[in-house]
């Protein structure tokens, strides 16, 4: 990774404090299951990288994720290290340009837009099915609490 610092970078507007709202969207083999909780975004390591936390209730299930964030060079992308209370990990390459953002992982991938003040991002998770097809998985909403 480079030496871009969070400031610096388009990385900067998930700074704060989000509530957190969604929903995993119906298949055929499971109901709607509503997503509820925050997320915060926190510069760390001299504010070269951001710690994600996430804590939420997927219906009546607590998952709650840590996310190393960390812009390369041009800091309109970065390396995105997770790791969760299931024991699952992984890494991401996520991108911020303009009120664009998108992540892409090896089975899930992310598209979603900041408002323009930078309060609310929408967006729409999508998962790699065993048939090798994208299908929309986690429709999320955050809305910023706190800077």
């Amino acid at each position: 990774m480079g030496k871009t610092r969070i400031e610096d970078s388009p990385f900067n507007k998930l700074i704060g404090q989000w509530e957190t709202e969604g929903r995993i969207l119906e298949t055929p083999e499971n109901p709607e299951t509503e997503i509820k909780g925050k997320d915060i975004y926190s510069p760390i390591l001299d504010g070269f990288f951001i710690l994600h936390k996430a804590d939420v209730e997927i219906g009546k299930e607590k998952s709650q994720t840590y996310e190393i964030i960390g812009p390369d060079q041009s800091g309109n992308q970065a390396k995105m290290q997770h790791y969760n209370n299931s024991g699952a990990s992984g890494i991401m390459l996520g991108r911020l340009k303009g009120d664009s953002y998108s992540i892409n992982g090896e089975k899930l991938r992310f598209k979603g837009r900041f408002d323009h003040n930078n309060n609310t991002l929408n967006g729409m998770w999508q998962q790699l099915t065993d048939k090798k097809e994208w299908r929309d998985f986690i429709e999320i909403k955050l809305i910023k609490i706190k800077s």
